[in-house]
């Protein structure tokens, strides 16, 4: 393929195909460079647009953790709360619970203490009863000792009458 210089009509020559190839190269360059020059363009849109979405971004992320540490402190508010109020009636029943034991062991301690009188009063009687039992025994040892011997003395007295020969015991 034959170079065309301006005029159609005539051949072109190593001068201008070295001419149009200059040319080709300056007005090349000169595309590079603006296209050089809009790519740094969009370039430093991009960046300014992305550190502007990076910025909104973090300020939806921080309202948002702003938000989401209101509710949790909101919800550890109420959960305090309700712990208190349930620490609350807990102690209430405890209280309860201590005032019924105590109530009931002060009842099983004053039965403990009429059934010890009880059995000391029954132990005592028994006691005062066995004594009895035992110096009337001693007091009826005594008399029926006192008695054998009586009768030993009578028994001795009447075989000494049934050992006298008769003609004494008509004098």
């Amino acid at each position: 393929m034959e170079p065309m210089n301006a005029d159609a009509s005539t051949a072109a020559t190593k001068g201008d195909v070295r001419d149009a190839v200059v040319l080709f190269r300056s007005e090349l360059q000169e595309g590079m460079a603006a296209v050089r020059s809009e790519l740094r363009e969009g370039l430093t849109a991009v960046r300014g647009e992305l550190q502007e979405g990076l910025t909104a971004v973090r300020g939806e992320l921080q309202e948002g953790l702003t938000a989401v540490r209101g509710e949790l402190q909101e919800g550890l508010t109420a959960v305090r709360g309700e712990l208190a109020s349930a620490v609350d009636r807990l102690a209430k029943r405890i209280l309860e619970s201590e005032s019924n034991i105590q109530r009931t062991l002060e009842a099983h301690l004053a039965e403990a203490r009429e059934m010890r009188e009880k059995l000391l009063d029954a132990y005592a009687d028994t006691t005062f009863k066995g004594k009895l039992y035992y110096e009337k025994a001693i007091s009826q040892e005594r008399t029926i000792i006192d008695h054998e011997f009586q009768l030993a003395d009578h028994e001795k007295r009447l075989n000494t009458l049934e050992d006298v020969p008769p003609h004494r015991k008509e004098g």
